[in-house]
C-alpha cells in the first residue's frame, strides 16, 4: 500500500529535483536546496532563473537572458553569463555557443565532422558542441553522441574521434518517422521513439535493430537499473529492454477488469515523466487535478486525491522519498508525505 498526506502548499514555488532538492520561490525570488533528509542546506536570492540544473560542483540557474553557475555546496554565484542554449545529459554539458561558454567549463581538445564539432576534456568528463547545420543534440551515453541528420535518420558517434560508428535509418519500416522521443539506454539497449507508431529497440554499440513494437514513447518510462520499460494511460503493461516482450501484461478478463477500474475513476494519465517506484507509479490525469498512486502488483490504485479546478499534466511532479512534490497551472506546488 502507498498513501501520501497533504503537508504543506506553497504559492508560486517550483520544485527540482536532482541528487538534491531545489524550491524556486517566484514571489520572493529565492532558491532554497535541501538535502536528502530534507533538511535545508541554503537559500539564496536569485531573480532571474527559470530552470535548474545540476553538473557536479555545479548548479546551472537559466535564465530568458542569462545564466549562473552556483556553487552546490553554499548557493554562491561563481559566475554570471549571457544566455546561450546549453543542456546535458548523464555527465556531459553541451553547448551550441562557443564563444559565450563559461571559461570555468572550457574543453580542452577538439574533435570533428561534418555534421558535429566536440570540445572535450582528456578524460571525456566534459563535452562542448557545436552544430555547423544547427541540428539538435539528442542523446549522449558515456563515450556516444546519437542525433538525428536528416528526417528519420540517426547517427552514433564516437565522442574520442567524432568518427561515425552506427547509422539508422527508418525508411526499412517503409517510411520515414522523425524521432519523437528518446527514452534511455539500458542493459546495452537505446530506446527510440519514431512518431506516434514505433518504439525500438538497438544496440547501442552496432546500432542494429534487438526489436521493435508499435506503440507512443511519450506515454513511456524507463526503470534504466532494472532494464524494464513502462507503459502507463488507461493500462499498465512494462517489458523487458532485453526482449522487448512483455513482462507484465493484463489479458481476457483481468484486462477487462483493470480498464473498468479506471473508468471507474474517470482516470487517464498521458503524461510522460510519471514517477515508476519499486512498487507503484504515481502520475495525474490528463484533464482534472486528481493525483494516483497505482499498484503494479495489485493493479488497484492504492491512493487517490483530487481538487477541482486543477490541472497537473504538464507541470513538474518529483519524489523524494518520501516526498512527492506536484505543481498545478497556477505555480502552486503540493507537498505531500508517504504515510507509513
Amino acid at each position: 500500500m502507498a498513501s501520501f498526506k497533504l503537508e504543506e502548499k506553497k504559492s508560486k514555488v517550483f520544485v527540482y529535483t536532482l541528487d538534491y532538492c531545489f524550491f524556486k520561490d517566484e514571489e520572493n525570488n529565492t532558491l532554497s536546496c535541501y538535502n536528502k533528509k530534507f533538511e535545508l542546506l541554503w537559500c539564496v536570492y536569485d531573480d532571474h532563473g527559470i530552470e535548474y540544473k545540476r553538473y557536479k560542483d555545479f548548479v546551472f540557474a537559466i535564465g530568458h537572458d542569462k545564466f549562473s553557475i552556483l556553487n552546490v555546496a553554499d548557493g554562491k554565484e561563481i559566475s554570471s553569463h549571457p544566455y546561450v542554449p546549453i543542456g546535458w545529459n548523464n555527465e556531459f554539458i553541451i553547448s551550441k555557443d562557443r564563444k559565450n561558454f563559461p571559461p570555468v567549463l572550457r574543453c580542452d581538445k577538439l574533435v570533428s565532422n561534418q555534421f558535429i564539432e566536440v570540445w572535450v576534456k582528456e578524460d571525456y568528463s566534459l563535452v562542448y558542441l557545436y552544430y555547423s547545420d544547427n541540428k539538435n543534440i539528442y542523446f549522449i551515453n558515456k563515450d556516444r553522441i546519437t542525433t538525428e541528420v536528416n528526417y528519420g535518420e540517426i547517427i552514433s558517434l564516437d565522442i574520442s574521434s567524432g568518427k561515425e560508428s552506427w547509422r539508422f535509418n527508418t525508411s526499412i519500416f517503409g517510411e520515414n518517422l522523425s524521432i519523437s522521443r528518446i527514452l534511455g539506454v539500458s542493459k546495452g539497449i537505446l530506446i527510440l521513439g519514431f512518431g506516434d507508431k514505433y518504439i525500438i529497440g538497438l544496440d547501442v554499440v552496432t546500432g542494429k535493430i534487438v526489436w521493435h513494437m508499435l506503440g507512443f514513447a511519450q506515454f513511456d518510462e524507463l526503470e534504466e537499473e532494472k532494464g524494464i520499460l513502462h507503459s502507463f494511460t488507461r493500462s499498465h503493461c512494462s517489458f523487458d529492454i532485453r526482449t522487448g516482450i512483455a513482462v507484465s501484461q493484463l489479458k481476457g478478463e483481468e484486462m477487462l477488469k483493470e480498464e473498468e477500474m479506471f473508468n471507474r475513476h474517470n482516470f487517464t494519465s498521458q503524461r510522460n515523466k510519471y514517477i515508476v517506484t519499486d512498487t507503484h507509479i504515481i502520475s495525474t490525469d490528463w484533464r482534472k487535478g486528481k493525483i494516483i498512486a497505482y499498484n503494479m502488483a495489485t493493479h488497484e490504485f492504492d491512493w487517490i486525491w483530487e481538487e477541482a479546478g486543477l490541472f497537473f499534466q504538464y507541470y513538474p511532479m518529483r519524489y523524494f522519498d518520501p516526498y512527492l512534490f506536484v505543481n498545478d497551472q497556477n505555480m502552486n506546488l503540493y507537498v505531500f508525505k508517504k504515510q507509513l
